[in-house]
């Protein structure tokens, strides 16, 4: 029997979905449907032993790759987790440049219907974050690591409650990009 995709919806969903509300793939292809981040997860036999897992991915392609290696390997639990193709082993046309991942990210707000004090203050940090990496020398989202947003959020003279607010876009931000 081949498992069955649908994403659970959580309580911060940004669609405003109920908490533990189930959508599918065709459900989401409709014109109108509110899109938003909340993880898929499988649910079906393997071997014998039904089981529901989260596949850890909120795009339907990679979850049907996750549960495509399930299958494969007969097993709910992964031997070998999947390895990352590592960024210097891509070529420039694929990698997602700063102002790029921006863009997406302001569009993807827009979209959500934010409001509009709370999308102008993602663009103040979107233009902050630009010019850092700027003035790093970045090109490519991708080559931002952990250790060069810590040195971003050590550099802004902001308190707890702004640099909490702008973690989560920082990780919108991530989250608009194709996994790579």
């Amino acid at each position: 029997m081949a498992l069955r995709l649908y994403r659970r919806h959580r309580n911060e969903c940004e669609a405003g979905f109920a908490k533990d509300f189930k959508s599918g793939e065709f459900e989401e292809s409709r014109r109108g449907w509110k899109h938003c981040s909340c993880l898929i997860t499988a649910a079906g036999t393997i071997a014998g032993k039904f089981n529901r897992q989260s596949t850890g991915e909120w795009r339907w392609e990679e979850a049907k790759a996750v549960i495509a290696r399930w299958e494969t390997a007969g097993t709910w639990k992964l031997t070998e987790p999947s390895k990352p193709i590592p960024p210097e082993s891509l070529t420039d046309s694929v990698r997602t440049t700063v102002q790029d991942a921006v863009e997406a990210f302001l569009a993807k707000c827009h979209n959500r219907n934010i409001a509009p004090n709370t999308l102008a203050k993602y663009k103040t940090f979107t233009n902050q974050l630009a010019a850092y990496c700027q003035h790093r020398g970045y090109v490519h989202i991708g080559q931002l690591t952990v250790g060069d947003m810590d040195r971003f959020y050590a550099s802004r003279k902001d308190g707890i409650r702004a640099k909490a607010k702008k973690t989560r876009a920082a990780q919108g931000i991530r989250q608009v990009l194709p996994q790579t």
